[in-house]
This record gives C-alpha cells, structure tokens and sequence, in this order.
C-alpha cells in the first residue's frame, strides 16, 4: 500500500516533504545547541526557519510547500494544546 502511494507522489509532493525534513532537521539542530544555553525552544526554531527560508539561505525555496507546512504547524499547535488542556467540572453534576 504504502510503496503505491509512494508511487503516485508527484513532484511538488517530494518538494514539500523535502522541505518539511530540511525545516524539521535545521529546529532539531538549532535546538540542540541552544539548550546548553538554557535558551527557549520557539526562538530558537523561529530563527532557524529565518534561516533557511526563501530570504535568507534559501534552503526552502517554495512558499507553496511553506503554506502547506505552516497549516500542518498550526493543525498539530492546536491538537497539541487541546489535548493537554484540563476543564474544571461544571458544577452540573450530580454530587454524593
């Protein structure tokens, strides 16, 4: 299944998914030298993605495939902060 999807990825498929390894590579690496520097991770990721992106080195060059990954950011942000969030009961209840 898996090699047939492979398969019919077209071009502007792969340039996204090696987009998406070159953003998520370059955070992994600026992250792991600033953490000796006691620093935050989201500066750190937010200077890496200055730095690799159109403006800068030029290392992802498409802002289709950069729309597309600021989308799956957001969607993954917000699951992420759904899932950890804890809601005080609503008194509605009933209580013994």
């Amino acid at each position: 299944m898996i090699p047939s999807i492979l398969a019919a990825a077209s071009d502007a498929d792969w340039a996204t998914i090696t987009d998406l390894v070159v953003i998520l590579v370059s955070a992994a690496a600026v992250a792991v030298v600033m953490q000796p520097m006691k620093l935050a991770a989201i500066p750190a990721y937010l200077s890496a993605g200055a730095v690799v992106g159109p403006r800068a080195l030029g290392l992802v060059p498409s802002p289709e495939s950069l729309g597309a990954i600021s989308h799956l950011a957001i969607f993954c942000s917000c699951s992420g902060s759904g899932s950890n969030s804890t809601f005080p009961s609503s008194g509605t209840g009933r209580h013994t």
